[in-house]
């Protein structure tokens, strides 16, 4: 038993913590993890807010035609399509969307909005078809 106390001891006195160069090692993995990941990530969010947008779009022209058919005119603004559509919940993601292939930011928080002869939704003054990575395709 007491051979037996003296190993527990000796286990106990023995335990060593990590070296710092362990340390920075493993912070270093860490780091260049991160820097592969971040990238992807940051596209998968632009992928997301132009999917987001595309389908805000496609609801809102849906809601154009609707008010057309109904009201034999054109909406002059887009709260016109609150009978169709919740307007005041639709609001444009904040970020980047791709544009025509081309990564573009709305931080400046430009929300949805009717093109000049109000027969289609806009955003950032480009109707849904604009919008995504590939819009050749």
């Amino acid at each position: 038993m007491i051979k037996m106390m003296n190993k527990i001891e000796q286990l106990k006195l023995s335990e060593d913590g990590f070296t710092l160069i362990e340390m920075m090692i493993v912070v270093a993995i860490i780091a260049i993890l991160t820097a592969i990941a971040l990238p992807k990530f940051n596209e998968s969010l632009a992928m997301a807010n132009t999917s987001r947008v595309q389908a805000d779009l496609q609801s809102l022209d849906t809601a154009i035609a609707m008010y057309k058919v109904q009201n034999n005119r054109a909406p002059q603004d887009i709260s016109d399509l609150d009978e169709y559509i919740d307007v005041e919940n639709i609001k444009a993601p904040t970020g980047d969307v791709y544009v025509n292939g081309v990564l573009t930011s709305n931080e400046t928080g430009e929300n949805y909005s009717l093109n000049s002869d109000k027969t289609n939704a806009t955003f950032m003054g480009k109707t849904r078809m604009e919008f995504g990575k590939n819009t050749s395709e």
